[in-house]
């Protein structure tokens, strides 16, 4: 009897086994529209992904061009004034040696109008101002004497001063 029952129970398990893999696909099983809709749904997030790193690689690449180009106004800017300082410079009679020195004594920063004009006046004002802070740096003129500049030395002067030696060293009397 005891077989009776082993049997019967291994049946029962059997069955048990069959109907519950029979409902595991049911509830297992995935739609067609499910698995397309996941698909797209997807794709969908990667091209979004795709789209906001575009743009926030333009709005990057946009960024640095424009921090550029204004670094390079900036650096056209000061070289514009620097040359129209160095002009200004000359016109005053500095010494083309002192200039650079002057240059980076001097304040440029409201030659500018608001139209964006370089302001001559302005330039030379301030370079004026440091030559009276600094007069070391204003080349000093030379005044120029008229009439007839000896160059070197009297000829028989030198002459006679050996002879002169001479004959007090032998005790000649001249």
């Amino acid at each position: 009897m005891a077989d009776i029952n082993t049997e019967k129970e291994e049946k029962t398990s059997a069955e048990d086994k069959t109907t519950k893999h029979e409902d595991k696909p049911k509830e297992q099983a995935i739609d067609y529209e499910k698995i397309q809709q996941m698909i797209v749904d997807t794709l969908a997030s990667k091209k979004e992904d795709t789209t906001q790193n575009q743009q926030t690689n333009v709005t990057q690449n946009t960024d640095t061009f424009q921090t550029q180009i204004t670094q390079m106004q900036e650096v056209l800017q000061k070289t514009q004034i620097e040359n129209v300082a160095i002009l200004e410079a000359v016109e005053l009679g500095i010494d083309a040696k002192t200039i650079p020195y002057i240059l980076k004594m001097s304040d440029f920063s409201s030659v500018m109008d608001s139209k964006g004009n370089i302001n001559k006046d302005t330039i030379k004002a301030m370079l004026s101002k440091v030559i009276e802070d600094v007069p070391g740096l204003k080349t000093q003129v030379k005044q120029q004497s008229s009439g007839f500049v000896k160059v070197g030395a009297e000829g028989n002067s030198q002459q006679n001063f050996q002879e002169d030696q001479l004959a007090t060293i032998f005790g000649n009397k001249k």
